[in-house]
């Protein structure tokens, strides 16, 4: 009985069996479910997480109070409203430079004193909303530029008034509309402009009066002073093409003829909902370019005489790429024939009747272009009778070219001699 008892005892049924062996056995079904349901959960503790860590630091800094702070909209993009806080000095001599506080007055200091001047307060600023200025040499007027009007990638045109410093008031306009460009000459107050592709001097700035320097220039077909397109874009990288020299006395400029370069038209699309049609001489590959010629004015004489800088003979097409003053009396110029693959420098005695010129270098590359994106810009020193600039050297022993730093010193009537500063394989060989 007692054997019997403790068998009952211990006799354990199938689903009993079941529970001290392990779960019974699951479907598909329902490890499939059971899955879903995993994920989902974890995916909504994972957004809590998220949520709490965000909404936590955010309550803990402003208290729970709304964010007044000033959004931030698509057009914020473009119109700069929210830009970096930047600092522009325009040095003007070796210890004093301008530059604008911020109330947008205009100031001069001093690096050695740390001296300060007040040279024109931003009245006159805000009530043309100026967006440049530019201070005579001998610090009397300021020429503030106003009414922007982009053109292309350099070239714009504005509006132009003259300020004077020490009687605070507006004393004279330049009296048109799309100004192409204006600046002083390096001393005094001399300044020159562009209105409608002709060259004006300005002197006396007791009225709006000026004197025209050239009367041919032709809207799109002749330019003097300023590039056509062909010059800006793929040139000279600027607005204008007027080199003054340092004393202010002599100005040379350039002049561009379009009118052989046939005509491309294109949208051009602006502030209207629909484009207009813009007109330029573009020339493409084989087609005629523009005709380019140097000239030469003496602004102290009231009949401003004109005499052409001479060109490089034997060219059917040249471009002008190039030009700075040597000296008061010397002028430098680099041309390039159309295959840009020679360069033509020559040195311009401007005092002479004719202006005479002697070349002074010459480079011809058998693999390419001239330079990387042309040849390089001298610096002069020693009063012009010599020049750093950067120039392909031989390094020998088939290794090519390699650009290196150069001393070239100008001689009566023959090529510039050549001192290498640097040398070695210092980079790729070029042309």
């Amino acid at each position: 009985m007692l054997f019997s008892r403790m068998t009952q005892e211990r006799t354990v049924y199938p689903e009993e069996q079941e529970s001290f062996l392990g779960p019974p056995s699951t479907t598909p079904a329902k490890l499939a479910t059971r899955k879903a349901l995993l994920v989902t959960l974890g995916v909504i503790v994972l957004i809590a997480a998220i949520t709490a860590a965000i909404t936590v630091p955010l309550f803990l800094l402003y208290g729970g109070t709304p964010d007044n702070r000033p959004s931030y909209t698509f057009d914020d993009m473009f119109n700069q409203k929210f830009s970096y806080k930047g600092f522009s000095a325009r040095w003007i001599s070796d210890e004093d430079y301008l530059y604008r506080d911020e109330d947008g007055a205009v100031l001069t200091k001093n690096v050695r004193t740390n001296m300060t001047t007040v040279l024109m307060d931003n009245t006159t600023f805000t009530e043309y909303d100026a967006f440049d200025y530019r201070v005579s040499p001998d610090m009397q007027y300021v020429l503030l530029s106003y009414n922007y009007r982009k053109v292309f990638r350099h070239s714009f045109t504005a509006n132009c008034l003259i300020y004077d410093v020490q009687g605070s008031v507006v004393t004279a306009w330049i009296p048109y509309d799309d100004v192409q460009y204006a600046a002083w000459a390096p001393v005094g107050h001399k300044l020159v402009f562009v209105y409608k592709n002709n060259l004006y001097l300005k002197t006396d700035f007791s009225g709006n009066d000026s004197q025209p320097i050239t009367t041919d220039g032709m809207e799109g077909v002749i330019f003097n002073g300023v590039p056509d397109w062909v010059y800006e874009e793929e040139v000279f990288s600027t607005d204008h093409t007027i080199w003054w020299s340092s004393d202010g006395n002599l100005l040379a400029f350039a002049k561009f003829n379009d009118t052989q370069v046939p005509i491309m038209s294109f949208s051009h699309y602006g502030e209207t909902q629909y484009p207009r049609i813009m007109d330029i001489h573009y020339p493409k590959a084989g087609r005629t370019n523009p005709t380019v010629s140097l000239h030469m004015v003496d602004t102290t004489n009231p009949a401003f005489p004109t005499q052409e800088v001479p060109a490089p003979a034997g060219f059917s097409e040249i471009y002008l790429y190039i030009v700075s003053w040597a000296s008061n009396s010397q002028l430098y110029t680099n041309w390039i024939p159309r295959p840009q693959n020679t360069s033509i420098v020559n040195i311009c005695d401007v005092t002479q009747t004719p202006i005479s010129c002697t070349m002074i270098d010459y480079q011809e590359s058998t693999t390419g272009w001239i330079g990387v994106f042309g040849p390089s810009f001298p610096m002069f020193i020693e009063g012009g009778s010599k020049y750093l600039i950067i120039q392909p050297h031989e390094e020998g022993s088939g290794a090519g070219k390699f650009r290196h730093l150069c001393l070239r010193t100008i001689t009566q009537g023959a090529e510039a001699t050549r001192e290498w500063l640097t040398t070695g394989q210092l980079k790729s060989p070029v042309s």
